[in-house]
C-alpha cells in the first residue's frame, strides 16, 4: 500500500485512521468538506504533483466531491459510523465547542436550535453514501 484515500464524512474515527499512517512514514494530506487542504510541509501545494512524487501517501478527505485523478494507484478506506444518532450528537458537540479531535472542555448542556443542521448532516451523509 503506497497511496491511500481515507474517506469520511466526519465523527467515524476516522482521524485515527489516517493518524496511524502518518505515524508509519506516510506523507499526509488531509481535504476539508469545502476542499480546503491541510499538508504537512508546503504552504502552495499542487496536490496531483504530490499524488505523483510521494511513494508513501496518505490523503484523508472529508470532501465528498474529492476523488484523485488516478485511482488506480491508490487503496480506498472507507470510514463510516454505524450509529447516525450518536455520530450527529458527536458533529453537533464539536462545532458548538469547537472540539474537534481533543477534548478540553467537559459538556454539559447543547441544544440544536435549527433543524437546517440536522438536515445538512443528513443530505452530506447521504450524498457521500451514493458517492462510495
Amino acid at each position: 500500500m503506497d497511496k491511500i484515500l481515507i474517506k469520511s464524512v466526519g465523527r467515524t474515527g476516522s482521524h485515527i485512521i489516517s493518524e496511524y499512517f502518518k505515524n508509519c512514514g506516510y506523507y499526509y494530506v488531509q481535504i476539508h468538506f469545502n476542499g480546503e487542504i491541510d499538508k504537512d510541509v508546503s504552504d502552495n501545494i499542487d496536490l496531483q504533483k504530490i499524488i505523483e512524487s510521494k511513494e508513501k501517501l496518505v490523503v484523508y478527505s472529508h470532501d465528498v466531491n474529492y476523488i484523485p485523478k488516478n485511482t488506480e494507484k491508490f487503496v480506498l478506506i472507507s470510514s463510516v459510523r454505524r450509529n447516525k444518532f450518536d455520530q450527529h450528537c458527536s458533529f453537533e458537540v464539536a462545532k458548538k465547542t469547537n472540539q474537534w479531535t481533543k477534548y478540553k472542555k467537559n459538556v454539559d448542556k447543547i441544544n440544536i436550535e435549527n433543524s437546517k443542521e440536522i438536515e445538512g448532516f443528513i443530505y452530506a451523509y447521504t450524498q457521500y453514501q451514493n458517492i462510495v
